[in-house]
């Protein structure tokens, strides 16, 4: 059974609400707890499964409460979510938390443009194709102008369970750059490191969870060269959690 918690939206989709509407207060919507009571008698009457829906239904401030509620409900044996996903990042683990079964994400398009102009919101999702850099072109004083990349495609997955990556049948591409900074990710040379008095376990500088070498050290460390080789949604994360105890560490001043 579709619940439509909220007739209120955050997107302006073209096709379903262009212009802002009078949405009903309130008072004039079913309260939390009138929610619960039909579904409560839907269930009674054989129906297991619910979605919950809108407009769009984080917009509602008790959406999560309800779906907790909903799943601990006698006689409820699914309950999914439609949402456009713009609040899902600060809703996802208590969604999790709540038992949420499923979420279906509307998503109208993939690119940038396209989605801007259908829902009406200045953002978007562009799929990018993943590039391996192949060299690096230089003018004639050995200034960096170029990155030459070549696409690469996924295959089949390995007896670890990671798909495998290869080149794929298409053109190199060329990026302009005026500056390329190399990142490597996947070990380092530990051995200096080592030498210099800074803790190294199976190869790996031993950090605490702040990125701090120790205690009493104004060194602090992230990435692979702590984790070992990591995933980049990973390793993308060890710039915020730096910085934020470099703070800790050195309080800025007034």
């Amino acid at each position: 059974m579709r619940i439509s918690v909220t007739d209120r939206c955050n997107l302006r989709c073209r096709y379903c609400m262009p212009e802002p509407i009078d949405a009903l207060g309130h008072g004039e919507i079913l309260r939390h707890e009138e929610i619960l009571r039909i579904c409560r008698a839907a269930s009674e009457l054989g129906i297991r499964k619910f979605k919950v829906t809108g407009g769009e239904p984080l917009v509602r401030a008790d959406c999560v409460s309800f779906i907790s509620a909903l799943k601990r409900q006698s006689g409820t044996e699914q309950v999914t979510l439609t949402t456009n996903g713009l609040l899902l990042g600060k809703n996802l683990d208590a969604l999790a938390a709540a038992g949420l079964d499923g979420i279906n994400i509307s998503l109208d398009s993939l690119n940038a443009e396209r989605y801007t102009r259908i829902s009406g919101h200045p953002e978007g999702a562009e799929l990018l194709t993943l590039q391996a850099p192949i060299r690096i072109e230089a003018d004639e004083n050995g200034n960096a102008v170029a990155l030459w990349t070549q696409p690469q495609m996924l295959g089949r997955m390995d007896e670890r369970g990671k798909p495998k990556i290869s080149a794929a049948s298409l053109p190199e591409r060329r990026i302009e750059a005026d500056m390329i900074i190399v990142a490597i990710g996947q070990g380092i040379e530990s051995d200096a490191f080592d030498q210099s008095g800074i803790k190294i376990t199976r190869g790996r500088i031993a950090a605490q969870d702040s990125s701090q070498l120790d205690e009493n050290s104004n060194v602090f460390a992230g990435g692979d060269c702590v984790t070992g080789p990591a995933s980049a949604i990973r390793a993308l994360a060890v710039p915020k959690s730096i910085p934020q105890s470099q703070r800790m560490f050195h309080p800025p001043s007034n």
